[in-house]
This record gives structure tokens, C-alpha cells and sequence, in this order.
């Protein structure tokens, strides 16, 4: 089967499938935003008022991992302001979401997989957790085109030859110009690219000239703006980021990872058993690790036949192990959004494992029905708790609050520093705003490592300062800050927020710097 007369060309029903599925998530999910991705939507909205690419208004400090979607969002609120950043980032992820389902289904079949085997792989690529979390934000549109450069580079099936030749060319150059696009939207897209330019050079025989320079033209014009604007093209959250695990104030990208996923996993599975069967709550722990390890045996062993099949396909499983360990090496905090590659990597290794087992005969066929069951069935639960409890974000409408409050209390142009300003900073546009984790603050990063984390309030004085409940804080943490004398001798007590229903914060206090 040519491209030309793929699902590309030739609209297929099983794709319809996908689509609706598609956008029922996308649907499901419009409202979610997480407080992070606030940092960029206030970069975008000081850009469509015409004040720059700023989080601060005067300070030229790049405190985004997706400059490129600042940008995006803030000409598209500019130019189109019938949506606000949000509502325009909310619509970009839900195309985004759709596009990875399409390429996905439509790179699948080229591999040889089916029309059914290609949608199951899609959905399962579509809805998995990883990829769903960070809806909202620029990493669902920077894995959309990162798959749809994936399909413009891999060739037919997995195993034939390509020989070079003008069609070859332009395909690569094309995957240059997608994956330069989603790099200036996200930095460690380069990843990505850099796997591509190996399989690139094999399959061409050579160094891929064209990609590589429509890959640098695309990116060319960030980079000197950035270094000119900035004096750097590498955000400042990298730095300060680093620094929260080396000092040990965050976990790491890979325990992270993991413990994220088993207390997933548990509490889902450990809510179903209370509901149904109460007295046998206590061994889900040990029914799971049994299960679990049985699971990862048999996608391993179904995965194994389906790489035989089409072996390409070790290729886009390459990139997101190679970017996991790129935050590993780089001691990198965990947040689930730099693991979203790992949710493609994973919709991928189920639903092709699922396809493996299926073509061993009527055997290997009950046990594919199995996983794909298992996939849903966890799919499901987890979307099911997420809707529920996480959408929209519960912190969302405590910053609201907080936000009223500010506006009714504080002139515009104060300053504030707290430890969660993502949503805040976007509703105080009119106000200076700091974080005591010096994402968007410069010069922090140093302090955070050697846990000299009153740094921030001592050099920036904010006019007013968020604290959460110290009650057992460790004392060189954040939350202690407001027991030093030299804070309680500078600052007092003007806000208390009740019954915000958050579990980690019951109530937030708002102090007043004196005399500021």
C-alpha cells in the first residue's frame, strides 16, 4: 500500500473510530489545565498586550519550557481575541490530541499492523494517562508533531529498503521542518530529532543534509532572538529545576516516574476492591505485583514478535527511552509532563504486544483479549478518577480566591512570591509576581541546591507573601519561612483562606511586608 492511497488519501471507517474517541477525551478534558502551564499562558497574554515576552513586565528572564507556545498562544489571543490564552491552548491541545490518534493509526497501517490492530494502537496511544495529563499545556501539540514527523520519515513497512531519491528527500526534509517546529515549542524535542537523524543517515546512506538544515532554518530565528532578548536560548527552569532534586526538595525524574505509577495503579485498583469487595482490599498490593509482573512478561514476549514484524518500530520506541534518560542524567525533578513520550512509547508497546500475541494462533489470541482488556479496563478508571477529581484542577478556584482578594486589597504593581503561582500569576496580570521555587524568579537556582531557601524572599522583599500550613514543616523547607524572627519581624499576618479542600493545604495565609 502506497502513502498516496492510505488513510491520508482515502478515508477509512476504522479511523472514524479513532476520531470520535478522540474527541470525546479532547472534550472530557478542555477544562484542565495544570497551575504550570499558567506560567506560559501569562508569558502569551503579556505578549498579546503588547508588553513582551515577560513574566514580569521589564525582567527578560525565559522562565518557560515552551517558549514556543507562548508565543503561539499570545499571537493567536492578538490577532484572534474572541479566546482568552487558555480557552486557545485548550482547543490547540484537543486538535493536537486528535492529530496523534490519526498519525498514529495512519503510521501503524503503513507498518503493516491492520486497519483494527492500527485504531486499537492509536486509542492506546491517545488515552494513556501520560499523555492526557498534560492537556493544556504545549506538550500534547509538541508529540503530535513529533508523530506526524515519524510517519513523514519511516517508510512503507519495516523492513523494506529505500534507496535515494527525490520523494525520500522531501519526506526528510519535511521531518526536519515538524521537528524543528516542535522544539521551538519544547526544547527537549531535540531528542526526537536527534533519533531521527540516525535513522535518517541508515536508511539514506548518508548524512541527511536537507532535514537537518530545514530543522536549523526553522529554528534559527528563535535562537538569535533568544540570545539577544534573554542572553540565553535555554530556559532558566532547567537550572533551579536540577536544583530542587539535587538538594533533595523534589523527587527525581526516575523514582518519580515510577511511584507515580504504582500509586496509580493502587489507588484505582484499591478504590474498585472497597466498592465491590471490601474484606479483600488488603491484598491488593501483593495481587498486583504478582499480576503487574505477568502483564510486563507478556507484553514483553508479544512486543518481541511484533518488533519482528515491522523492526522500525524500535525506532520511535528509542526516543522516549533516550528522553527519559536525558532527565535522568540530568537529575531532573518529576513532573508526569516530561514523561509524556513514555505514554507513547507505552500505548505503542501494549497495543502492539496485544497484536503479537494475536498472530500466534487462537491461544496467543485469548491471551491479546486479555491485555487489551486489562489496558481498557485501567484506562478507564484512571480517566474515571481524573474527570472526577482533577478536572477542572481543584487549585484553580482557591486561586481565584485568592486573586479577589488581591485585587480588592493590594494596589496593581505590588509584588507577591508564593510556592504555587502558576494559576495566580495569570488571574494578577497588573502585579509582580515570584516563586520561591525561582521558576519564573532569576538568580535562584545556586540558593535552592545549598537549601538556602529564604533567599528569595530576602532579594526580591515581595510586598505580600503565600505561605501553606508550617504545622511539622522541616525548618529549612518553604513553609517555615514564616517562622524565622527576621520574617515575623518584617512581615504580618493579613489574609486567612479556609476550607480550601486542599489536602496539602486546608488553609493559606497571606502576609503583609511592613513598612514596604
Amino acid at each position: 500500500m502506497s502513502w498516496k492511497t492510505s488513510c491520508w488519501k482515502q478515508w477509512q471507517p476504522k479511523l472514524t473510530i479513532v476520531v470520535i474517541i478522540g474527541l470525546l477525551l479532547a472534550g472530557l478534558y478542555a477544562p484542565f489545565s495544570y497551575d504550570e502551564a499558567f506560567i506560559t499562558f501569562r508569558y502569551a497574554a503579556n505578549l498579546s498586550h503588547g508588553l513582551g515576552l515577560v513574566y514580569n513586565p521589564g525582567e527578560h528572564y525565559l522562565g518557560t519550557t515552551g517558549p514556543g507556545w507562548a508565543i503561539l498562544l499570545g499571537s493567536l489571543r492578538r490577532l484572534l481575541p474572541i479566546l482568552s490564552v487558555p480557552q486557545w491552548a485548550a482547543v490547540l491541545s484537543g486538535l493536537a490530541l486528535l492529530l496523534i490518534g490519526s498519525v498514529s493509526y495512519c503510521l501503524v497501517q503503513r507498518l503493516g499492523f491492520g486497519p483494527w490492530w492500527a485504531a486499537w494502537i492509536a486509542v492506546a496511544c491517545m488515552a494513556h494517562p501520560l499523555v492526557i495529563m498534560p492537556m493544556g499545556g504545549e506538550v500534547v501539540p509538541v508529540m503530535a508533531l513529533l508523530m506526524l514527523a515519524w510517519e513523514r520519515l519511516l517508510p512503507l513497512n519495516g523492513k523494506e529498503k529505500q534507496p535515494i531519491n527525490s520523494s525520500l528527500d522531501r519526506m526528510l526534509i519535511w521531518t526536519g521542518f515538524l521537528s524543528g517546529i516542535a522544539t521551538w515549542l519544547r526544547p527537549d524535542a531535540i531528542v526526537a530529532f536527534g533519533v531521527m537523524s540516525m535513522v535518517a543517515t541508515i536508511r539514506r546512506r548518508s548524512l541527511p543534509i536537507g532535514m537537518i538544515l530545514a530543522y536549523g532554518l526553522v529554528l534559527f530565528p528563535w535562537m538569535w532572538f533568544a540570545n539577544y532578548y534573554f542572553g540565553t536560548p535555554y530556559p532558566g527552569t532547567l537550572a533551579t529545576k536540577t536544583a530542587q532534586c539535587k538538594a533533595g526538595l523534589w523527587v527525581c525524574f526516575l523514582p518519580g516516574l515510577l511511584n507515580w505509577m504504582k500509586m496509580g495503579l493502587m489507588y484505582q485498583t484499591q478504590r474498585l476492591m472497597i466498592r465491590l469487595v471490601p474484606s479483600m482490599a488488603i491484598w491488593v498490593g501483593p495481587a498486583i505485583l504478582l499480576f503487574g509482573a505477568s502483564f510486563l512478561v507478556a507484553i514483553g514476549i508479544g512486543l518481541v514478535r511484533a518488533l519482528r514484524h515491522s523492526p522500525i518500530v524500535l525506532a520511535i520506541l528509542l526516543w522516549p527511552l533516550l528522553h527519559g534518560l536525558g532527565y535522568v542524567v540530568l537529575q531532573a525533578p518529576f513532573y508526569p509532563w516530561y514523561a509524556t513520550p513514555l505514554g507513547i512509547m507505552m500505548g505503542l508497546s501494549v497495543g502492539l504486544a496485544a497484536w503479537g500475541w494475536a498472530s500466534y494462533g487462537s491461544w496467543g489470541r485469548r491471551i491479546a483479549l486479555v491485555i487489551v482488556t486489562v489496558t481498557l479496563v485501567g484506562y478507564g478508571l484512571w480517566h474515571l478518577q481524573h474527570r472526577l477529581e482533577d478536572v477542572p484542577d481543584p487549585r484553580q478556584p482557591v486561586h481565584q480566591q485568592l486573586a479577589l482578594w488581591f485585587k480588592a486589597n493590594a494596589l496593581p504593581g505590588s509584588s507577591l512570591m508564593g510556592e504555587e503561582i502558576g494559576f495566580l500569576g495569570y488571574y494578577l496580570l497588573d502585579y509582580r509576581v515570584y516563586d520561591v521555587w525561582g521558576l519564573v524568579t532569576p538568580r535562584m537556582a545556586e540558593a535552592i541546591q545549598r537549601r538556602d531557601l529564604a533567599v528569595g524572599v530576602q532579594r526580591y522583599q515581595p510586598d505580600y507573601f503565600i505561605a501553606y500550613p508550617a504545622d511539622d514543616a522541616p525548618v529549612d523547607s518553604f513553609r517555615a519561612i514564616p517562622l524565622q524572627p527576621w520574617f515575623q519581624q518584617t512581615y504580618r499576618l493579613a489574609f486567612r483562606l479556609d476550607n480550601t479542600g486542599l489536602p496539602y493545604a486546608p488553609y493559606i495565609l497571606i502576609y503583609k511586608r511592613l513598612n514596604p
